[in-house]
Order: structure tokens, then sequence, then C-alpha cells
């Protein structure tokens, strides 16, 4: 599990959740295809499943058995997220993080500890006041892989430094993808989620024995302002 800091933050459980896409793929093949995690207590709302469309279909590179995804369709979090704190909503079809003085979180860690991990995120909002950032990072508990959005530049950092510092443009970054198998980590950014461009590679990974677990959103403290997320997919590579 992670460390939080302080501030709102969204835990996510999906043990009651049903990816239509996994049912798809169970069908396909003849298996039965289920996901479980552990969380605490799940708040109520909108339960329906997803339907994957365009970028938001699930890669062929992603194992069907370990594949979670959310386009937060309905006007409510649905059932398979915990909160705690304030700043988080879902609004219009995205998850909505607000910071006003204080850091807002959304962490989706209830997943199973594998050494090949991708996600992808659909950014519609990007922070726009001055010193105000915004993270996806995947982490394990000695090693972590970000992209940094702030101040009109986006950039890929790993517990080893900075690897890419680039001009932020919210149409051609709309995607943004980070793939750690073991050994190398790939940064990756995409205006329709299907065509992709980089990659920014950093090498080694993690070690050996860290296996990812943990998917963080972040809107970092400091003037009022928000970030709009409308796709958040984490999937196990397949060997």
């Amino acid at each position: 599990m992670l460390a939080l800091g302080s501030g709102a933050c969204l835990l996510v459980d999906d043990e009651d959740y049903e990816n239509p896409m996994l049912a798809e793929a169970s069908a396909a093949n003849g298996t039965m295809v289920s996901s479980e995690s552990e969380g605490e207590t799940s708040t109520d709302g909108d339960e329906s499943d997803t339907t994957g469309a365009g970028g938001k279909e699930m890669p062929a590179e992603c194992q069907p058995s370990d594949y979670h995804a959310d386009d937060f369709e309905g006007d409510a979090l649905r059932g398979v997220w915990n909160t705690t704190g304030h700043g988080i909503s879902v609004e219009g079809g995205e998850l909505v993080l607000t910071s006003q003085g204080s850091a807002t979180a959304a962490t989706w860690q209830s997943l199973p500890a594998i050494p090949g991990l991708q996600v992808r995120a659909a950014i519609t909002e990007a922070p726009a006041a001055p010193g105000v950032e915004f993270r996806l990072q995947v982490s394990a508990e000695d090693c972590r892989f970000a992209f940094i959005i702030g101040d009109g530049r986006i950039e890929a950092e790993s517990h080893r430094g900075t690897h890419d510092n680039r001009v932020f443009d919210p149409d051609q970054h709309r995607w943004l993808r980070i793939r750690a198998e073991a050994g190398t980590t790939r940064f990756e950014f995409s205006a329709d989620g299907s065509t992709w461009t980089g990659p920014t590679e950093v090498a080694p990974g993690c070690d050996s024995d860290d296996m990812l677990s943990g998917v963080r959103l972040e809107l970092s403290a400091g003037s009022p302002d928000e970030v709009a997320v409308d796709y958040v997919e984490v999937c196990a590579l397949a060997g």
C-alpha cells in the first residue's frame, strides 16, 4: 500500500466491479475472468459497467485477467471507489480534482502486485495556475515513475531524476501512458489514445523484487485550480 500525503484522497476497491471488456474476453476464449482486490468501505453510487470506444478499448498488449478501467460515466463516483477528504468529484463523465491550498489525490492501489504494468490516462483539463502541478504516477515500495504537468511544461520523472522536459501541448499530450516492465520503463503520449509518440525510456526500472501496485493522480497544493481526467486504465502486460 502506498502512503498518501495530506489533503483529500480517493481509493478504489474493484471487488464488485465487472468490466464488460473482461466479460467479452472471457466469452471469446471460453475462460472465466475475474478481478479481486481488498479495500475499505465503498460509497454508494452508479456501478454500471464501462464500454470502451476508440482509445478506450482494451489494448492488445493487456492481459484480460488483469485489466481495470474507469471512464467516470454517471453523475457520482461508482460504489467501487472509497473516498476520504474533499476536492474530488465526478462531473460530465470526468474525474475532477480540485486544489484550494492543499493537495488533492486519487490513488488506485487495490491492484495485484505485478512486474509488468501499463497505465493510460486521458487528461481533458490541465492545471493553469502558476506553481500548481498534476502528477500521474506509478509506484512500488522503492521506485516511482511519473508524468508531471505544470507551468506549461510536461516532465517524465522517476526515482532516479527527470528524464524529459518539454512544452505541454493539451492536444498532443491529451493521453499519457507509462509502461513499466522489468528493466525498462517507457513514457509515451498521444492525441487519440491509439498512436503513441516518444518514448522516453528509463533503464533500469524497479528492482526485481519491487512489484508495481499503486497508481496515483495528484494535484499539488497552491492557488485554486483543477484537473479533469475522463479515463484511467491499468493492466498487466501480456508476457
